[in-house]
């Protein structure tokens, strides 16, 4: 083969593989839906974490910041 062969052999390889992988992107994304369902279950995954914070006092031992609990309310 010559070098014009190869390069058209090449450059019908890469266009081969990238079809093959978009197809199988839309089939993910479009076709199969249990993975919409798997993306639902982690994005609506809800964990309460509470830190441990401590007061920060000045120099001369006044208090400067204090923990005040704070509540949220949401409506879905």
């Amino acid at each position: 083969m010559d070098l014009d062969e190869r390069r058209w052999v090449l450059i019908g390889g890469v266009l081969l593989v990238a079809f093959i992988f978009i197809l199988r992107l839309f089939w993910i994304q479009v076709v199969d839906d249990r993975w919409k369902a798997e993306a639902a279950n982690i994005s609506e995954r809800k964990l309460t974490v509470f830190p441990s914070r401590g007061l920060i006092h000045d120099r001369h031992g006044r208090l400067l910041v204090a923990n005040t609990p704070v509540y949220d309310l949401m409506v879905v």
